[in-house]
C-alpha cells in the first residue's frame, strides 16, 4: 500500500485536493462494490443535507434544487462515481447552509460550522473556491447593510482560504504538463451550453428554464433590497434572500472566469458543483421571502418539467459502465502467456487495466509511460516534446517484432488505426506543432498510426477477439486484438 509521503507527493497528477485521496486512502478497502456505495451515500448525503438545511432556513422543501441534482444524469453519473466531483457538490452545498444560517443568526457555533464546512469545501474540490467566496462576499455585504459586524466571518473563511497554500507546491509542480489541458480558447456561449447539457435540458427550453430560474432569485432580492433599510429587509427572511441572490450574482461569472483561468476543455463534471449552487441559491432566495401556496406549487411544477425533460433526454433509462476493462482483463489473463507483449492505447487506460490484470501478465503503454500508478502527464509530454516524434511508435514495434519473431503473441488493447504497408507515418512535430498545439490526442494518435503501420507491413494475422461492449463510456471501452506472426 502506498504510503502517505508518497499521495502527496501524487497530488501534482491529480486533480483534487488531498480530502478525497485521504479518505480513499483511510479506508484501504479492495471491492469495486464497497466503494459503488460510497458514491451512492456521497450523493444520498447531498440531497439529505439540501433537504434539512433549506428546510430549516426556510420551512420549505427544495424540491426543485433535488429534483435537478438528484435526478440528473451527469449528477448521478459523475458525483456518484469514485472521483471528488459528489463530494465538492456535498460541501459546496454545505457552505452555502452554513453561511445562510449565520447570517440570519449570527452565532460563535455557527462561525464553527462555517469555518469547518469551507475546510472541507476548499479540500475536497479546487472548484468549491468559487462558491466558497462568493457565499462570504455576499454574507459580508449582508451584514454590511444590517449594520452587523462581518470581521468574525471574514477572518474565520479566511482561515480556511489560508490553508489551500499548502498546494502551493503541488500546483507548481503540476504547471511544467498544464500546457496539455491549455488549448481551449475561452467560449462564454459554450460554457452556457455546458451547464445546461449537463443537467440534461440542453436546448433553447432547457436553457432558458435553468438561468430564468437564477434571474427570477436575484430579481426577488433587489425587490426585497428596494423597500429601504427598514424592519423588513433587516428580518432573516430578507437577509437570506440578499445573501443568495448576491451570491448568485458572484459566484456564475466567478466560476466562468475560474474556467478560463484554467483553460480546460469543460465537461460536464466541471459543471456540477456550479450547478448544484446556482440551484440551491436560486430557491433558498425565492422561498425565504415567498412561501404561499402558489409558489410551492410554482416550484413544485418547475420540478416536475425539469424531471420531465431530463427523463426524456434518454440517458436515464440505462447508465453506461464507465469501462470495460474487466472484460479485457478476462481475455488476456485466459489467453495472454508470458512470453506475449500487451500493448495498451492510450496510455492511460494502462492505470485501469493495472488494477484488474493477472500480476503474471505485464503490459507496455503507447507512447511508454513506466509509472501506471496515476496520470504521469509530465511523461507523457517528455514524449510529445521527443526531437524525434517517431520514435514512441518505433519502440512499440520493436517490442512487438521482438515478440513476433520469437513466435508469440502482441495484444494490442486499444483502437486500430487504419493503415497501409508501406504507409509512411503521419508526419508531427515536437509539441507544440504548428497544426496540433498541444493537444495530446492527435499526437497519440500519430503514434498509434505509426505503430499500426508497421504491422501492416510486418504481421501475417491480426484478429479482433473483444469489440468495445455497448452502454459504456467510450472513453474507456477499447477493444482487444490479437498479432501473430512475423513476416520479416
Amino acid at each position: 500500500m502506498p504510503t502517505w509521503g508518497e499521495y502527496w507527493y501524487y497530488l501534482q497528477w491529480d486533480s483534487f485536493p488531498a480530502l478525497w485521496t485521504t479518505i480513499l486512502r483511510f479506508l484501504a478497502v479492495d471491492a469495486d462494490e464497497f466503494y459503488r456505495l460510497l458514491g451512492f451515500a456521497v450523493g444520498i448525503s447531498t440531497l439529505g443535507l439540501v433537504w434539512i438545511g433549506c428546510h430549516r432556513l426556510t420551512k420549505c422543501h427544495p424540491v426543485f434544487t433535488v429534483a435537478v441534482v438528484g435526478c440528473g444524469f451527469n449528477a448521478i453519473y459523475i458525483g456518484d462515481s469514485i472521483r471528488a466531483y459528489g463530494l465538492g457538490m456535498l460541501f459546496a452545498c454545505a457552505v452555502i447552509l452554513a453561511m445562510a444560517a449565520y447570517v440570519r443568526h449570527p452565532s460563535r457555533a455557527g462561525l464553527t460550522v462555517v469555518f469547518v464546512s469551507a475546510l472541507l469545501a476548499l479540500h475536497s474540490l479546487y472548484f468549491d473556491f468559487v462558491p466558497v467566496v462568493g457565499a462570504l462576499v455576499a454574507a459580508v455585504a449582508v451584514l454590511l447593510w444590517c449594520r452587523q459586524n462581518p470581521v468574525p466571518l471574514a477572518a474565520t473563511v479566511g482561515v480556511a482560504l489560508a490553508t489551500l497554500g499548502v498546494y502551493r507546491p503541488v500546483l507548481a509542480r503540476g504547471e511544467s504538463f498544464s500546457s496539455l489541458f491549455r488549448y481551449n480558447p475561452f467560449d462564454p456561449a459554450q460554457y452556457l451550453e455546458g451547464v445546461v447539457r449537463t443537467i440534461g435540458i440542453a436546448g433553447t427550453a432547457g436553457g432558458a428554464l435553468f438561468w430564468s430560474a437564477a434571474a427570477l432569485a436575484v430579481g426577488v432580492a433587489i425587490r426585497t433590497a428596494w423597500r429601504g433599510r427598514s424592519r423588513a429587509v433587516e428580518a432573516p427572511t430578507a437577509r437570506l434572500a440578499l445573501l443568495c441572490s448576491g451570491a448568485l450574482v458572484f459566484i456564475v461569472p466567478g466560476y466562468f472566469g475560474f474556467l478560463r483561468h484554467l483553460s480546460v476543455n469543460a465537461g460536464p463534471r466541471h459543471f456540477l458543483v456550479l450547478i448544484a449552487s446556482v440551484c440551491l441559491l436560486s430557491e433558498l432566495a425565492i422561498r425565504s421571502v415567498h412561501r404561499g401556496v402558489k409558489v410551492r406549487a410554482g416550484w413544485a411544477t418547475l420540478a416536475l418539467v425539469c424531471v420531465g425533460i431530463m427523463i426524456g433526454d434518454g440517458r436515464m433509462g440505462g447508465f453506461p459502465r464507465m469501462s470495460n476493462v474487466r472484460d479485457v482483463a478476462a481475455v488476456l489473463g485466459k489467453s495472454a502467456g508470458p512470453a506475449d507483449v500487451i500493448l495498451v492505447y492510450p496510455w492511460h487506460y494502462g492505470i485501469s487495466l493495472r488494477r484488474y490484470l493477472k500480476p503474471s501478465l505485464s503490459f507496455q503503454t503507447l507512447p511508454e509511460i513506466a509509472d501506471q500508478r496515476t496520470h504521469r502527464y509530465d511523461l507523457a509530454k517528455a514524449a510529445m516534446i521527443g526531437p524525434d516524434q517517431q520514435a514512441p511508435a518505433q519502440k512499440a514495434a520493436a517490442f512487438a517484432q521482438k515478440a513476433l519473431a520469437a513466435g508469440a503473441v502482441v495484444w494490442f488493447v486499444g483502437p486500430r488505426h487504419a493503415a497501409n504497408a508501406g504507409e509512411p507515418p503521419p508526419d508531427i512535430s515536437p509539441a507544440p506543432d504548428p497544426k496540433y498545439g498541444w493537444n495530446e490526442t492527435n499526437y497519440y494518435a500519430a503514434y498509434a498510426q505509426g505503430f499500426w503501420t508497421f504491422i501492416a507491413e510486418h504481421a501475417s494475422e491480426v484478429e479482433l477477439v473483444l469489440k468495445p461492449s455497448t452502454g459504456t463510456n467510450p472513453q474507456e471501452n477499447m477493444p482487444v486484438f490479437r498479432i501473430r506472426g512475423w513476416r520479416g
